[in-house]
């Protein structure tokens, strides 16, 4: 008994790591050095990860050169994770290997390998240390660690299927979908039913899928999948975030902020949960308070990306277009370079200033192909409002891009009517602002009081040439988003 106590210390027994030499089978000495540079960049990168334990390198390596077996590594340093790993190459590619085990029981727990051209070596480091670290960083309650404790390896199986749908959801564009990020969600509440963080982000990602595309019923079974996962763990900060972010897209922004208050006590991460909470606070149109929660997110997580622009995107919103390129500015800054978002957001900014070549020229420098109808959509605003004959076509090139890529999103529509009308194309352009209409009602029927919503309802009805319903839609608009200057603008358009 005293002998298994030792091995297995209760709850603190995953919270502690070590990290080992990786076996060489290169064959090459010219890539020896790896199997110990490898692991060091591992070792670096999980030292960050706030709640984890890691053993220094000289203890780890030291106990490794002596021969030592997990079960006696973990015994010596009080260490229930260890990784291992290796180093292979063959024609040219090199094969990086690390494998996590159980100290304890001697269990592999999960294996992965990064494998590519030699000269990738880079990114095949920063692929495995990224897998690994999101792995090893993901937030555990009570409730999580009272199953890591009884099934380990099935905590971490479901763990390994979590990382590759949160990567996939990351990885969303118009051109993927959300289709794969959920396939990898339901996968993991498949293979383990009660994994609350599992179901926590199936509903994030079936979220995601009801606002970029469209799909009302999303939202109820959204619901559902949040819901489950408070039912298994109540406290789940989470859930908590995914149910809120559905209460407030389906017309409870009162009930979403509760969710978001409690959340905000106990999460890992605050900046996600300031974040929402700005979200909600713009629904209700106190944008002080927006701003507010922004600003605590950036002061509290200054080099998380998706803050900063999001703080750009509400001083945009406001019509304070100087300090947004700023805010814009420094989401590109702290963003990685594979991350493309923050640079599309200052193609918008430049639009909204009135500075369209700069725009164009800002589009032209991002890499790869164009797979974000919003960036589409800028780049042919920017050609659009040179008000050149020449541009006009690449605008209405750039608009057709959009919508191909989005169809269901009533805004890139709204944007190619508008060049189809300025060119004179008056029948091509009422089908455009009809197609948007049939959108925004169909998602008003899921969030009748949403006053964005509300806002291009007013609009796409003055277009379509029901000026009577128009005005009286917009009339109750101009008291709620009165200080929304992009708002003002929007029922100045209805007017007209």
């Amino acid at each position: 008994a005293v002998g298994w106590l030792v091995t297995r210390p209760g709850d603190a027994h995953f919270d502690r790591v070590a990290v080992m030499p990786f076996e060489d089978f290169t064959g090459d000495p010219a890539w020896a050095h790896l199997a110990e540079s490898v692991p060091s960049t591992l070792l670096a990168r999980l030292a960050e990860v706030d709640g984890l334990n890691v053993v220094a390198r000289s203890e780890a390596w030291s106990l490794s050169r002596s021969g030592a077996e997990p079960r006696q590594v973990g015994r010596r340093l009080d260490a229930g994770l260890l990784v291992e790993g290796a180093v292979g190459a063959d024609a040219g590619g090199l094969a990086l290997t690390a494998t996590l085990l159980d100290t304890g029981a001697a269990d592999v727990l999960w294996s992965h390998t990064e494998s590519g051209p030699a000269a990738e070596l880079p990114r095949l480091q920063d692929e495995l240390a990224d897998r690994l670290v999101r792995l090893l960083s993901i937030p555990r309650s009570a409730y999580e660690r009272a199953r890591l404790a009884d099934d380990p390896a099935r905590c971490f199986a479901a763990y390994d299927d979590l990382v590759r749908a949160e990567r996939a959801l990351d990885a969303v564009s118009d051109a993927t979908g959300t289709a794969p990020a959920i396939e990898l969600y339901r996968q993991s509440v498949r293979g383990d039913p009660e994994f609350a963080l599992g179901w926590a982000g199936l509903s994030e990602a079936l979220w995601v899928r009801g606002r970029r595309e469209g799909w009302r019923e999303s939202f109820a079974e959204a619901e559902g999948a949040a819901r489950r996962a408070l039912e298994l763990d109540p406290t789940l900060p989470a859930g908590q975030v995914s149910l809120a972010r559905v209460l407030r897209d389906t017309g409870r922004p009162e009930e979403a902020g509760a969710e978001l208050e409690a959340a905000l006590a106990v999460h890992a991460h605050p900046e996600e949960v300031h974040l929402e909470l700005s979200q909600s606070y713009r629904r209700v149109g106190d944008m002080e308070a927006a701003e507010d929660a922004l600003r605590a997110a950036t002061a509290v997580a200054p080099q998380e990306w998706l803050t900063w622009a999001r703080l750009g995107e509400l001083l945009w919103l406001r019509g304070e277009y100087g300090a947004a390129r700023n805010a814009y500015a420094r989401s590109v800054e702290v963003a990685p370079a594979r991350v493309t978002l923050p640079r599309e957001d200052l193609v918008g900014i430049e639009v909204s200033m009135g500075r369209f070549d700069a725009a164009i020229e800002a589009a032209e420098r991002l890499p790869g192909p164009i797979d974000s109808s919003n960036l589409a959509s800028n780049i042919g605003t920017a050609y659009y409002f040179s008000d050149r004959p020449d541009r006009m076509e690449r605008a209405e090139e750039y608009y057709r891009l959009a919508v191909r890529l989005a169809p269901r999103n009533d805004r890139v529509r709204r944007n190619l009517a508008d060049v189809l009308a300025h060119v004179g194309r008056e029948d091509e352009a009422r089908a455009e602002y009809a197609a948007a209409l049939d959108i925004v009602v169909e998602r008003l029927a899921a969030d009748p009081e949403n006053p964005d919503l509300r806002l291009r309802r007013a609009f796409f009805a003055a277009r379509s040439d029901d000026c009577v319903a128009a005005l009286a839609w917009a009339e109750p608009l101009r008291s709620e988003l009165a200080g929304i200057a992009d708002a003002v603008h929007q029922l100045a358009y209805v007017d007209a």
